[in-house]
């Protein structure tokens, strides 16, 4: 971009949040031109064809307020960085797409210049395409205190939260009775706060007083993940939440992790299906603030 421009980097993902911008790098040029960039993931396989798809993608208010309303299939060719594109132009306005890596790409010129067409192509040649870095999960923006576990986070809402009804008592359950075990395993999941991403991950956080004169690694194997990665605590990698130090575990669709902090253990496991699941984790993980003195006591 050139000198002496005003560069806002994106907040958040593309189409996740109400204000639009905030999923774009939008670079002010101060010269009557504004350049906006964003893209997101674009499965392949999924019905109907690509261009009908970006289409309606792109209609949605959240994502792409006030473009041209061309259809793809009608606009023009480009090429961005080698990969065939589309681009459409209407008073004001000139907008791109392209498809890269599995993941969409657009570019908007919004002006009020007779030589727009020039400086978005300027804008266009300079692009490097590198979907391989791009993130695929969401801003944690909005704050979680929980009022039974003893500890806040944040998350992206988008009503998949559901508080603790229940105290989470891992010694008492009892994971080898079979009559039992349908609701030894609704009591556990009561005790857990969980946010259902929407995203293909589920997170799941919970805590419990520390039963006195236990030793932490061998009673976590024993009652608090025996059905989880396997591996014992004491073998496991560590993990710093809250300046305090944990153990983490990760297995197929699983990331668990255990800290101890205010004589409590505390739990935060990801179920999940994505190829980026520990980087978000370890997003959750940034945000806890561990609060013992706040849990719910029986």
């Amino acid at each position: 971009h050139p000198d002496r421009v005003a560069l806002t980097p994106a907040k958040q993902l593309w189409g996740f949040s109400k204000q639009v911008d905030d999923g774009f790098d939008v670079v002010e040029t101060g010269l009557a031109a504004v350049f906006k960039g964003a893209s997101t993931e674009f499965p392949v396989g999924n019905s109907g064809s690509t261009d009908e798809r970006i289409d309606e993608y792109l209609s949605d208010d959240y994502v792409l307020p006030g473009g041209c309303g061309v259809p793809r299939s009608q606009q023009a060719e480009i090429t961005i960085d080698g990969q065939s594109g589309r681009i459409s132009e209407c008073p004001n306005q000139v907008e791109a797409t392209v498809v890269a890596g599995g993941r969409l790409y657009l570019f908007t010129l919004a002006h009020d210049r007779s030589d727009a067409g020039a400086v978005f192509d300027a804008f266009v040649a300079t692009i490097d395409l590198r979907p391989e870095t791009a993130v695929n999960f969401p801003g944690l923006t909005t704050t979680f205190v929980s009022p039974t576990n003893g500890f806040s986070f944040k998350y992206h809402d988008r009503g998949g939260l559901a508080p603790a009804t229940d105290l989470w008592d891992p010694g008492n359950e009892q994971p080898g009775d079979n009559d039992n075990q349908a609701d030894n395993d609704n009591q556990a999941d009561n005790g857990f706060d969980v946010v259902e991403t929407g995203l293909g991950a589920v997170f799941m956080a919970a805590s419990t007083e520390i039963p006195e004169g236990v030793s932490i690694n061998q009673w976590v194997d024993e009652y608090v993940s025996p059905g989880g990665c396997g591996a014992p605590r004491s073998q496991q990698a560590e993990i710093t939440i809250d300046g305090e130090s944990g153990r983490i575990s990760e297995c197929a669709n699983r990331i668990e992790a255990t800290v101890v902090a205010g004589g409590r253990l505390y739990q935060f496991t990801l179920l999940h299906s994505r190829g980026d699941a520990r980087a978000f984790f370890d997003a959750f993980i940034a945000t806890i603030d561990l609060r013992p003195e706040a849990a719910a006591v029986p």
